[in-house]
């Protein structure tokens, strides 16, 4: 499931009535609504997906990164004359 997702935030009176209805985007991984609005849906879609397009690039950098480091590492112990 994507981290960010288009979600509608309404505004309401105690009674139920609406007094303002907006597009925002929803981060599933803080569990919090991000403070822009969009008045279309189409505009939160595509800030998500934007978001969601950064946060992969983040997590295969890291990846990247993190193999990177593994990269020489074996199950052969460092030093051959010891034994354990």
């Amino acid at each position: 499931m994507s981290r960010y997702r288009a979600v509608i935030v309404k505004t309401e009176e105690l009674d139920g009535t609406v007094i303002e209805q907006k597009w925002a985007v929803y981060d599933s991984e803080k569990g919090i609504v991000l403070s822009d609005r969009y008045d279309l849906p189409a505009d939160a879609e595509k800030e998500s997906t934007a978001l969601n397009k950064e946060q992969e690039a983040r997590e295969s950098t890291a990846f990247e990164a993190l193999l990177e480091d593994l990269k020489g590492l074996t199950d052969e112990p460092e030093h051959t004359s010891h034994k354990p």
